[in-house]
């Protein structure tokens, strides 16, 4: 990977089809585990094909695999999770358009 890549990219981390993470500031890979702290703190992945911000992607692909390997949040969490973000998702709908 040249070293010219972080100028390419407007984010520290850059994501490949074949799932691997790129650290433009090591300039080595890395995985998706091992950077989640930092993207809590507000670092964000790119995809690589398509240059757009991934960064959601990639933390609900850290949850999907914490919960395959036992260490995930209860499903009593996760259904809370997810009804109230539906919430949020279906206020924000309904409000009116800004003019």
């Amino acid at each position: 990977m040249s070293k010219n890549v972080h100028r390419i990219f407007p984010t520290r981390f850059v994501k490949y089809p074949n799932r691997r993470v790129y650290d433009t500031l090591t300039g080595r890979y890395t995985t998706v585990l091992r950077i989640v702290d930092l993207l809590l703190a507000g670092e964000r992945v790119t995809e690589r094909a398509s240059c757009r911000e991934v960064t959601a992607e990639v933390l609900g692909e850290a949850l999907w695999q914490d919960v395959r390997e036992g260490r995930g949040p209860s499903r009593e969490d996760l259904i809370g999770f997810i009804r109230a973000y539906r919430a949020v998702r279906m206020a924000a709908s309904e409000q009116p358009a800004a003019s």
